[in-house]
């Protein structure tokens, strides 16, 4: 499928007083939707209802993945020059790194629908041109997903899951950095509560026990009361502290 090629959604020129534009422009080439790891946001407009992006409930898991890279792109566009080196919720990472991992992750799971070789995860992906760098990796991505659609089985590395796991699995994954990326940045705007329910729904079945603790690929759980925000919960769930704070 091609790349959306329309005007940019949701650019403006700048209001009296604001500061410096973001260093990357709002991504253009991740498609409308089709009739559309590891480690909360406050109060404002959701994210997912950004001119241009669709937010209408789906249970259709590739379109929501759409919503969710969708709503990270719209972040990744957010980031202003000066907040690359700062500090995020994955102690690993700063700013530019964390993109850069971001990125990584969806080549990684293009590959593994693909059956193609993984990337090393210790390249610069994203270059000089964040924006231009995760339109890129997001279009390979959401093309196999179209390409190779819902049906049968996929062969992973713990075993085969249905598809639909599978996608479930790179939005959650999706969903938790866009969290890591906006806390980082300031941008304190809620994101999409379906997409952070979709998460959860899929990482309390998903994410066992063994997978969580020192050298492992997930933070053991904070605890979050039941009646918390929904973003709260979710990076709760998966190790993050929802106060954090640099």
């Amino acid at each position: 499928m091609a790349p959306y090629e329309g005007p940019l959604r949701g650019s403006r020129q700048p209001l009296a007083g604001e500061g410096p534009r973001p260093l990357h422009g709002v991504p253009s080439g991740v498609r409308p939707a089709a009739t559309a790891k590891r480690q909360c946001l406050d109060t404002g407009s959701p994210l997912g209802s950004y001119p241009g992006w669709a937010v209408a409930a789906d249970d259709d898991p590739i379109r929501m993945l759409e919503r969710a890279i969708a709503q990270m792109g719209v972040l990744i566009a957010g980031i202003r020059p000066e907040q690359t080196g700062l500090s995020t919720p994955c102690p690993e990472f700063d700013v530019r790194a964390l993109v850069n991992h971001v990125v990584y992750d969806l080549r990684t799971f293009k590959a593994m629908l693909a059956g193609e070789q993984r990337a090393s995860p210790n390249v610069d992906l994203i270059g000089d041109d964040w924006s231009a760098a995760y339109r890129s990796a997001a279009d390979s991505l959401l093309d196999a997903w179209h390409s190779r659609g819902l049906a049968g089985t996929l062969q992973l590395q713990i075993g085969e899951v249905p598809p639909s796991w599978a996608a479930s699995q790179h939005l959650a994954d999706v969903a938790v950095h866009a969290w890591d990326i906006a806390r980082a940045t300031g941008q304190y705007a809620q994101l999409d509560p379906e997409l952070a329910q979709t998460a959860l729904d899929w990482a309390r079945g998903a994410l066992k026990p063994q997978f969580r603790g020192p050298g492992k690929a997930f933070g053991t759980e904070v605890a979050v009361p039941e009646d918390a925000p929904i973003n709260d919960r979710l990076v709760g769930f998966f190790g993050r502290d929802p106060a954090w704070k640099r």
